[in-house]
């Protein structure tokens, strides 16, 4: 049998909505995608073709005749190794969907994924992070990429979403994958949570993650962001918004203000949620159910025909 090779990366970035995204697609009958959404097999320094074969084995085994089979590696965006090693294997014969959110709030919500994960304490600075294997930074500047991309697989197979629209218009933010496809909704839109996350709030000149949800591993203390390095780190990033916004055609000016930090609409569901999963049983009356937790996001899944 002949294995299937990916013709669709969900290839990035990082806490801009992929895994909403992947998860749509994964739904629909004409996209086989692998069960694990982000392999990042591609990252590897060295790909051997044996080790690509099973690649194509594990992820994509599968695949029938799906017109799409994809996975949703959200480095290989923003990797030269990735870049390389997708030419190397797959050729130049490949689609992509990369998902852009605001630099600085990416920034932010990247280093709350590190530290939810462990991989921070929660007292470095975010911008003493440079240089380090945890920088979060170049994860948040998109015009080289953009140009790189393009040069290698031409700009028609490409398609770029924003996190924005996601928020905003669930609908419209899947039709701009949908018609890069070829392919019609066959479901409406989910709604609710659309990033999980720590909720964000103001304590004076500084933003952190609410105590009331925010869970700390061994030596771990509440990240606490001073705005002068948020405004910083946000003016850092408005030469690359504005190359961005030329590259994609598309008017960019409200990522070049400050944002709040805090989207009503979706803060305000995250905290909730947030809360409802960390509710215990109450000590005084044991018998009493506890509340249900919020139900985990759809992961990607294989199908078969």
């Amino acid at each position: 049998m002949t294995l299937r090779a990916p013709n669709l990366l969900v290839a990035g970035t990082q806490k801009a909505g992929t895994s909403y995204l992947c998860a749509e697609l994964a739904a629909h009958p004409e996209v086989f995608f692998s069960s694990n959404k982000e392999p990042m097999f591609f990252t590897q320094s060295a790909v051997t073709e044996g080790a690509y074969l099973a690649y194509l084995q594990e992820h994509f085994g599968d695949a029938a005749d799906e017109r799409w089979v994809a996975e949703g590696s959200t480095l290989y965006f923003q990797s030269a190794r990735a870049h390389d090693n997708i030419v190397a294997h797959l050729g130049k014969d490949v689609r992509f969907i990369v998902c852009l959110r605001q630099p600085t709030e990416k920034a932010v919500s990247l280093y709350m994924h590190n530290f939810r994960r462990g991989r921070l304490k929660g007292d470095e600075p975010i911008l003493g992070l440079e240089g380090t294997p945890l920088a979060i930074r170049p994860f948040s500047l998109y015009r080289e990429w953009c140009d790189r991309y393009t040069d290698t697989f031409g700009r028609d197979r490409l398609a770029f979403a924003l996190y924005d629209q996601l928020v905003d218009d669930p609908a419209a933010f899947l039709a701009i994958a949908f018609e890069h496809l070829g392919l019609s909704p066959v479901r409406k839109p989910r709604q609710g949570l659309v990033n999980r996350g720590l909720p964000l709030i103001w304590d004076g000149d500084v933003l952190t993650s609410d105590p009331k949800v925010t869970k700390l591993g061994p030596g771990q203390v509440i990240p606490r962001f001073k705005r002068a390095d948020l405004v910083a780190l946000h003016e850092s990033f408005l030469q690359d918004i504005e190359g961005t916004a030329a590259f994609l055609e598309t008017d960019l000016d409200h990522w070049l203000d400050f944002p709040a930090f805090q989207e009503e609409r979706i803060d305000e569901m995250k905290r909730a949620q947030a809360i409802k999963a960390s509710a215990t049983r109450p000590a005084e009356k044991p018998k009493a159910k506890a509340p249900a937790a919020a139900p985990a996001a759809k992961r990607p899944g294989k199908r078969t025909p």
